[in-house]
């Protein structure tokens, strides 16, 4: 059996495994050595071989790597669908928590600033932080 074939066979292999794990890098893999196979059909030395798998599977991966990386820092901060809408206090835990209800459902919510603003305000989310909504009063 020729180098070339050999080299296929893995090339199939590692799309195979590609299948099953569903990420690009062994997609990749199996492209260098999909570049090994055609050096070795060119009747190129086995070292050439070698040297064109690996050039090709390192620079996808890099790039790769780097399209991950350029993707996770351009994602947007959580974008909260809530802030600014209004909530009903049914009744303050303490000085900074209370339960209100929004969407029909009650909350946990908790101010935003550290001083408990007077009883005729209205209240407006800012933003969600786990289960619990962070509100901040705003006068009528």
């Amino acid at each position: 059996m020729s180098h070339a074939y050999l080299w296929l066979i893995l090339a199939l292999l590692a799309l195979v495994a590609e299948l099953f794990s569903g990420t690009f890098y062994l997609l990749v893999l199996a492209i260098g050595l999909l570049a090994a196979a055609v050096t070795a059909g060119l009747g190129l030395a086995p070292e050439w071989h070698f040297i064109s798998a690996a050039a090709i599977t390192l620079a996808g991966w890099l790039f790769l790597l780097r399209r991950r990386r350029q993707l996770l820092s351009s994602a947007p901060a959580q974008l909260d669908a809530d802030a600014g809408a209004t909530v009903e206090i049914l009744y303050w835990q303490d000085a900074r928590h209370a339960r209100v209800r929004y969407r029909g459902t009650e909350w946990d919510a908790r101010l935003s600033s550290r001083i408990r603003p007077a009883t005729d305000c209205h209240f407006e989310i800012v933003r969600l932080d786990g289960n619990t909504l962070i509100i901040r009063a705003v006068e009528e």
